[in-house]
């Protein structure tokens, strides 16, 4: 930070407000005097550095205690705010020569810390930018000029050497997922399942696999049947997305429609002449989850999804000639499962 000090201060600070040639003198008084710090108002939310941690980088930066001038007036006031996905620094200095503001994003709260820090720390000493053989230059800039708004802003990583995410164009997902089914089978009959789904803002595409453990129909004179269930599932879906950067969390919520395609396999039992058969699964498929994602990468959590479907095809079995069993007009599946996210 020390080494692009020079750099930002050129980039971010049109200039000090007063003399570069009497500066020097009235620094070594101030710090001589020790007068007391300039005001200095501060706000971020919680988890951000707050106005010590200000204090103390600018402190750092001008190698002495922060002392306001022994002449003329110098006020700071900044913030630190969420904006989206990212922050957003206000800070406002006021001086002889007028007042600047400057409104900055950042990745991270501390990235825009050390920024502010350079900032105050150059109108306090401009010595600290290493432009004091540098004519002063009016410090009113008019709101039309583009230097101001267009200088780029440097990315700092977070102590742990780690920066904010950024939402790729395209993702891909993994999922384990445990079901529950009703209506292709005689009873309600447990599963279990995956899926990989390719991401796009705000939407996605899934391919879906599950087994459904065999279901069996009552006893009678003629027997039973069991009858087993695997599906392959093609959906589109829309995601909105609920997301701060001030919390570890994320929801999104897929509305998903689709289809699915795949083949029940019927049993008979307690029968003279046990037989087996399968038939084709055929059905139109539609739904809403809600899928929580952890932690400051949103790279995995839990998910929770329930569908209705219609079949196209209805499988029926038959014993000795009657039908036992025949899927419903109408089922619904809930699955509950885990999501990774590789990119």
């Amino acid at each position: 930070m020390i080494a692009a000090i020079p750099v930002l201060a050129r980039l971010l600070w049109a200039g000090p407000a007063a003399d570069a040639s009497t500066q020097p003198a009235a620094a070594t008084e101030a710090g001589a005097a020790r007068d007391p710090a300039p005001p200095l108002s501060w706000h971020s939310p919680p988890g951000c550095p707050q106005r010590d941690d200000l204090v103390r980088a600018i402190e750092a930066l001008l190698g002495a205690p922060m002392a306001a001038p022994d002449q003329g007036t110098l006020a700071i006031e900044g913030s630190i705010e969420p904006d989206q996905a990212r922050w957003r620094l206000r800070l406002r200095i006021v001086t002889d020569s007028g007042e600047r503001t400057r409104e900055l994003p950042g990745a991270t709260c501390q990235e825009l810390l050390e920024v502010a820090a350079v900032l105050v720390a150059v109108a306090v000493d401009p010595r600290v930018a290493g432009v004091t053989d540098e004519p002063p230059v009016d410090d009113v800039v008019a709101p039309e000029a583009p230097a101001p708004t267009k200088a780029p802003t440097p990315v700092t990583p977070e102590p742990s050497g780690r920066t904010t995410p950024r939402r790729p164009a395209l993702g891909a997902s993994v999922a384990l997922q445990g079901a529950l089914v009703f209506g292709p089978l005689p009873r309600i009959a447990g599963g279990l399942g995956g899926l990989v789904a390719l991401r796009m803002p705000h939407a996605r595409v899934e391919l879906e696999g599950t087994f459904v453990w065999p279901s069996s129909t009552a006893s009678s004179d003629r027997g039973r049947s069991v009858i087993g269930l695997w599906q392959l599932g093609v959906r589109g879906c829309g995601v909105p997305r609920f997301d701060r950067a001030d919390r570890r969390w994320a929801i999104e919520l897929p509305v998903c429609g689709g289809v699915q395609a795949g083949a029940m396999r019927g049993q008979a039992r307690g029968v003279a002449q046990p037989g087996h058969g399968t038939l084709p699964y055929l059905a139109l498929d539609a739904g809403v989850g809600a899928l929580v994602l952890l932690g400051r990468a949103r790279r995995l959590g839990p998910r929770l999804d329930v569908r209705g479907s219609v079949p196209l095809l209805r499988p029926g079995f038959r014993i000795d000639d009657a039908v036992v069993f025949r899927a419903r007009a109408a089922g619904l599946t809930a699955t509950v499962g885990l999501e990774l996210r590789l990119r």
